[in-house]
């Protein structure tokens, strides 16, 4: 009798235990090698995060100190955040900590590739070091804000015409104007490639929308001067060089990105450098909104007093203004912005006489203080002392020569006193200097028609 053979099971007839043992072990060891690969990737990231930059706090203003401490401290909390680092690094640039900001707009960029402030600070930084890779950061930077925002593409033509590479300055220059037909830097850049190349014609078709503009005028008509020396017509050239000296300094082009960072400061000297900003550009509300947290932080800020009791008077608010001037001369008497502030705020509200006790102080303490001798002119006309008045306008002048205010008022009252030669010079070089005077333009007028007028 045959013994019966024995079945090897196949795989089909695994026992399903098994299979399930099997399928387990392969399971624990992909989620093994997904662990392994995640712990080593957060290994390789942390080696490839930069520690966070710190400063010494030693020598730093209390509002500094806390200021950067609290940047680092979300960045701590938050170490993928690109947002985060990009803040820490603008917070550092704001107070001059140009080394340590690099690093955190470099892992800012890194995090958030999109953003078109980190490659934007970091051109700008490496611009001024005169680095290489300035223009791809800026580049990129322009790309990324497209149309939206012109500065970077607008400092990447400047630091092209800076570099000598005209084409390539010209097809950015030309993409402002593309956007912005009127846009007065980029003709600006324009016509100075154009002088570059000799081209004079297209340099002085492009400077009229220069011109126009306080961003740019001074340069313009700079640069038209030049135009007109090379053309050999140097009368012309002296005339428009004369114009350009008494033009004020052109205004920065807006720049939303450098703004963010100037807004971040908080150490003494750069918000005194933000409130003669704002001052000079009669933003006065933004110099209370400024100049109110000041002064509850620091009572003792004699300039935040003072600009904010000057910045309250051009709002109308005369006691609020007092109030801040009467602080500020306490705090300190030997300011003449202070005098002269009060000496205006008393002048407003109709009391010469004690309005020039101020101005005189003023002048006193600021021997070339123009505006406070045109002030004190203007309080001598109303107590009727046209004599004083015209010495102080005179004052004035040889302070300030291309003063047109005061040319115009001294005109008028030497016309007054009958000194009608003197008056009609004084009167002319107020319409040189400033043509759209209409009073300036109607005294002339009835001077010189009296002048004219047939004897009786």
């Amino acid at each position: 009798m045959s013994q019966p053979t024995s079945q090897i099971p196949g795989p089909s007839a695994d026992p399903p235990a098994r299979r399930r043992v099997r399928a387990s072990a392969w399971w624990l060891a992909a989620a093994l090698l997904l662990l392994a690969g995640a712990v080593t990737a957060y290994l390789c990231w942390q080696r490839a995060r930069p520690e966070v930059p710190g400063v010494p706090s030693e020598g730093l203003e209390p509002a500094v100190a806390a200021t950067i401490e609290k940047a680092r401290a979300n960045v701590t909390q938050s170490p993928r955040s690109g947002a985060a680092w990009g803040r820490l690094g603008m917070v550092l640039l704001a107070h001059h900590f140009p080394t340590e900001a690099e690093v955190c707009l470099l892992q800012a960029d890194r995090l958030d590739g999109n953003d078109p402030r980190w490659p934007y600070h970091l051109g700008v930084q490496r611009a001024l070091q005169g680095a290489d890779d300035a223009v791809p950061l800026l580049r990129r930077a322009a790309e990324l804000a497209g149309d939206r925002v012109d500065a970077p593409r607008l400092r990447l033509a400047d630091l092209l015409l800076e570099q000598n590479r005209a084409d390539e300055a010209r097809a950015a220059f030309e993409r402002l104007v593309r956007r912005h037909p009127d846009h007065p830097p980029a003709h600006l850049g324009l016509a100075r490639l154009a002088y570059q190349r000799d081209d004079l014609d297209e340099c002085l078709r492009q400077l009229p929308f220069a011109e126009a503009s306080r961003h740019t005028r001074k340069a313009a008509h700079g640069l038209k001067a030049a135009v007109l020396e090379r053309r050999n017509d140097s009368k012309a050239a002296d005339r428009e060089l004369a114009r350009a000296n008494r033009l004020p300094d052109d205004k920065p082009w807006p720049d939303p990105f450098t703004d963010e960072v100037q807004q971040l400061r908080v150490n003494k000297r750069s918000r005194t450098q933000d409130i003669d900003r704002l001052l000079a550009e009669g933003r006065f509300a933004d110099v209370v909104a400024l100049v109110e947290p000041l002064v509850r932080e620091d009572p003792d800020f004699d300039l935040a007093w003072r600009a904010l009791g000057f910045a309250r008077l051009q709002q109308g608010d005369v006691p609020g203004a007092a109030k801040a001037l009467r602080t500020a001369l306490r705090l300190a008497p030997d300011a003449a912005d202070a005098h002269y502030y009060m000496g205006s705020l008393l002048l407003r509200e109709g009391k010469p006489q004690e309005a020039l006790g101020y101005f005189g102080r003023a002048t006193d303490l600021k021997r070339d203080y123009a505006v406070a001798y045109y002030s004190q002119a203007e309080c001598l006309k109303r107590l009727g002392d046209a004599n004083g008045a015209v010495d102080a306008l005179r004052k004035a002048l040889g302070c300030r020569p291309y003063m047109a205010e005061a040319h115009r008022e001294l005109g008028r009252l030497l016309a007054e006193g009958g000194h009608k030669a003197d008056a009609l010079q004084h009167l002319h070089t107020a319409l040189q200097m400033a043509p759209q005077d209409a009073q300036a333009a109607e005294l002339l007028r009835k001077l010189e028609a009296g002048r004219h007028k047939p004897a009786p």
